[in-house]
Protein backbone atom coordinates (compact mmCIF):
# COMPACT_ATOMS: atom_id res chain seq x y z
CA UNK A 1 0.00 0.00 0.00
CA UNK A 2 1.58 3.26 -0.99
CA UNK A 3 1.32 5.99 1.26
CA UNK A 4 0.83 9.80 1.13
CA UNK A 5 3.35 12.17 -0.70
CA UNK A 6 4.74 14.37 2.32
CA UNK A 7 5.30 17.33 0.48
CA UNK A 8 5.81 21.06 1.96
CA UNK A 9 2.67 23.29 1.89
CA UNK A 10 2.44 26.94 2.71
CA UNK A 11 1.50 27.40 6.06
CA UNK A 12 -0.89 30.10 7.07
CA UNK A 13 1.87 33.11 7.20
CA UNK A 14 2.95 31.61 4.02
CA UNK A 15 -0.49 31.57 2.52
CA UNK A 16 -0.51 35.19 3.74
CA UNK A 17 2.80 35.93 2.20
CA UNK A 18 2.15 34.49 -1.43
CA UNK A 19 -1.74 36.85 -1.76
CA UNK A 20 0.25 39.91 -0.53
CA UNK A 21 2.93 39.20 -3.83
CA UNK A 22 -0.06 38.27 -5.96
CA UNK A 23 -1.42 41.48 -5.07
CA UNK A 24 1.57 43.42 -5.48
CA UNK A 25 1.30 41.77 -9.12
CA UNK A 26 -2.02 42.59 -9.95
CA UNK A 27 -1.76 46.18 -8.49
CA UNK A 28 0.93 46.40 -10.67
CA UNK A 29 -0.21 45.08 -13.77
CA UNK A 30 -3.26 46.81 -13.35
CA UNK A 31 -1.95 50.53 -12.60
CA UNK A 32 1.65 49.94 -15.27
CA UNK A 33 3.55 50.07 -12.56
CA UNK A 34 6.83 47.87 -13.31
CA UNK A 35 7.94 48.42 -10.00
CA UNK A 36 5.63 47.00 -8.19
CA UNK A 37 5.36 44.27 -10.59
CA UNK A 38 9.44 43.67 -9.75
CA UNK A 39 8.24 43.65 -6.08
CA UNK A 40 5.84 41.30 -6.23
CA UNK A 41 8.30 38.74 -8.31
CA UNK A 42 10.51 39.55 -5.70
CA UNK A 43 8.76 38.62 -3.18
CA UNK A 44 7.96 35.26 -5.21
CA UNK A 45 11.45 34.49 -5.98
CA UNK A 46 12.52 35.03 -2.00
CA UNK A 47 9.37 32.37 -1.62
CA UNK A 48 10.77 30.05 -3.83
CA UNK A 49 14.12 29.99 -2.51
CA UNK A 50 12.96 29.55 1.03
CA UNK A 51 10.13 26.53 -0.16
CA UNK A 52 14.09 25.18 -1.71
CA UNK A 53 15.57 25.35 1.32
CA UNK A 54 12.82 23.79 3.30
CA UNK A 55 12.55 20.72 0.71
CA UNK A 56 15.34 18.72 2.40
CA UNK A 57 13.16 18.19 5.39
CA UNK A 58 10.59 16.27 3.09
CA UNK A 59 13.61 14.09 1.74
CA UNK A 60 14.82 13.52 5.85
CA UNK A 61 11.41 12.14 6.21
CA UNK A 62 10.87 9.75 3.19
CA UNK A 63 14.90 8.52 4.24
CA UNK A 64 12.98 7.67 7.42
CA UNK A 65 15.71 9.57 9.31
CA UNK A 66 13.29 11.38 11.85
CA UNK A 67 12.19 8.58 14.76
CA UNK A 68 9.34 8.99 17.28
CA UNK A 69 9.50 6.56 20.36
CA UNK A 70 6.76 7.12 23.08
CA UNK A 71 5.98 5.03 26.69
CA UNK A 72 4.17 5.20 29.45
CA UNK A 73 5.72 5.11 33.08
CA UNK A 74 3.67 3.76 35.72
CA UNK A 75 0.70 4.74 37.05
CA UNK A 76 0.71 6.14 40.77
CA UNK A 77 -1.99 3.33 41.85
CA UNK A 78 -1.07 0.43 43.50
CA UNK A 79 1.04 -1.56 41.29
CA UNK A 80 1.96 1.15 38.80
CA UNK A 81 -1.90 0.75 37.52
CA UNK A 82 -3.65 3.62 35.66
CA UNK A 83 -6.68 4.30 36.89
CA UNK A 84 -10.40 6.02 35.13
CA UNK A 85 -10.15 9.96 35.84
CA UNK A 86 -6.25 10.19 37.03
CA UNK A 87 -4.28 11.92 34.42
CA UNK A 88 -0.95 10.16 33.45
CA UNK A 89 2.64 11.35 31.61
CA UNK A 90 2.57 10.24 28.08
CA UNK A 91 6.32 10.34 27.10
CA UNK A 92 7.67 11.53 23.70
CA UNK A 93 10.71 10.77 22.50
CA UNK A 94 12.08 12.83 18.88
CA UNK A 95 15.21 11.33 17.48
CA UNK A 96 16.53 13.50 14.02
CA UNK A 97 19.73 11.09 12.29
CA UNK A 98 19.51 13.79 9.50
CA UNK A 99 21.60 17.00 8.90
CA UNK A 100 19.65 19.41 9.92
CA UNK A 101 17.85 20.81 12.80
CA UNK A 102 14.20 20.17 13.20
CA UNK A 103 11.17 22.08 14.65
CA UNK A 104 8.06 20.12 15.44
CA UNK A 105 5.49 22.65 15.23
CA UNK A 106 3.04 20.36 17.06
CA UNK A 107 2.33 16.77 17.88
CA UNK A 108 -1.28 15.32 17.54
CA UNK A 109 -1.51 12.10 19.52
CA UNK A 110 -4.24 9.84 18.09
CA UNK A 111 -6.05 7.96 20.58
CA UNK A 112 -9.06 5.81 21.51
CA UNK A 113 -12.07 7.35 22.26
CA UNK A 114 -11.23 6.95 25.96
CA UNK A 115 -8.35 8.62 26.28
CA UNK A 116 -8.15 12.67 26.16
CA UNK A 117 -4.59 14.19 25.52
CA UNK A 118 -4.98 17.36 26.60
CA UNK A 119 -1.91 19.25 24.71
CA UNK A 120 0.23 18.68 21.63
CA UNK A 121 3.63 18.97 22.01
CA UNK A 122 6.66 21.06 20.39
CA UNK A 123 10.46 20.40 20.29
CA UNK A 124 13.59 21.40 18.13
CA UNK A 125 16.04 18.72 17.74
CA UNK A 126 19.06 19.54 16.37
CA UNK A 127 20.75 16.75 13.76
CA UNK A 128 22.20 14.10 15.48
CA UNK A 129 20.28 14.69 19.31
CA UNK A 130 17.35 13.47 20.70
CA UNK A 131 14.43 15.11 22.52
CA UNK A 132 11.95 13.91 24.49
CA UNK A 133 8.61 15.96 25.68
CA UNK A 134 5.61 14.51 27.48
CA UNK A 135 1.76 14.94 27.15
CA UNK A 136 -0.99 14.35 29.64
CA UNK A 137 -3.19 12.04 28.79
CA UNK A 138 -6.50 11.79 30.76
CA UNK A 139 -8.79 8.16 30.79
CA UNK A 140 -12.34 8.80 30.75
CA UNK A 141 -13.44 4.82 30.76
CA UNK A 142 -11.81 1.78 32.04
CA UNK A 143 -10.61 -0.91 29.48
CA UNK A 144 -7.77 -1.00 26.84
CA UNK A 145 -7.57 1.72 24.69
CA UNK A 146 -4.76 2.40 21.94
CA UNK A 147 -2.52 4.97 21.51
CA UNK A 148 -2.44 4.27 17.21
CA UNK A 149 0.41 6.99 16.21
CA UNK A 150 0.99 10.60 16.22
CA UNK A 151 1.13 13.24 13.70
CA UNK A 152 4.00 15.66 13.57
CA UNK A 153 3.67 18.49 11.96
CA UNK A 154 7.57 19.71 10.83
CA UNK A 155 8.07 24.09 10.21
CA UNK A 156 10.54 26.14 9.26
CA UNK A 157 12.07 29.06 11.02
CA UNK A 158 9.91 31.85 9.65
CA UNK A 159 6.59 29.68 9.32
CA UNK A 160 5.96 29.92 5.80
CA UNK A 161 6.06 26.01 5.16
CA UNK A 162 5.37 22.48 6.88
CA UNK A 163 4.86 18.80 6.65
CA UNK A 164 3.02 16.65 8.13
CA UNK A 165 3.81 13.27 8.52
CA UNK A 166 2.11 10.35 10.30
CA UNK A 167 4.37 7.78 13.08
CA UNK A 168 2.28 4.78 12.91
CA UNK A 169 3.56 2.92 16.59
CA UNK A 170 0.42 1.64 18.99
CA UNK A 171 0.54 1.15 22.13
CA UNK A 172 -2.37 -0.13 24.37
CA UNK A 173 -2.72 1.04 27.84
CA UNK A 174 -4.85 -1.07 30.72
CA UNK A 175 -7.10 1.25 32.34
CA UNK A 176 -8.24 0.15 35.68
CA UNK A 177 -12.22 1.39 37.21
CA UNK A 178 -11.99 4.40 40.02
CA UNK A 179 -11.15 2.69 43.12
CA UNK A 180 -13.51 3.35 45.75
CA UNK A 181 -11.86 3.88 49.09
CA UNK A 182 -13.85 3.90 52.54
CA UNK A 183 -11.80 4.60 55.80
CA UNK A 184 -12.52 1.99 58.17
CA UNK A 185 -15.86 0.35 56.70
CA UNK A 186 -15.85 -3.64 56.65
CA UNK A 187 -16.82 -5.67 53.94
CA UNK A 188 -20.08 -7.54 54.65
CA UNK A 189 -21.16 -9.85 52.50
Amino acid sequence: ERSAPVIPRLATRGKLVLATALLFLAAGAFRGSPPLAALAGVVLAVLLALYLMFYPTAILLRRKKIELSWWVPPGDQPGGALAVDRPFRLHLAFRNHGSRRLRVLSTRVLAASGLVIEERPTATVSRGQQVEVTANVRPLAAGYRVLHGAALTFGEALGLFEIEAFFPNPIAVKIFPRTLALPGAAVRA
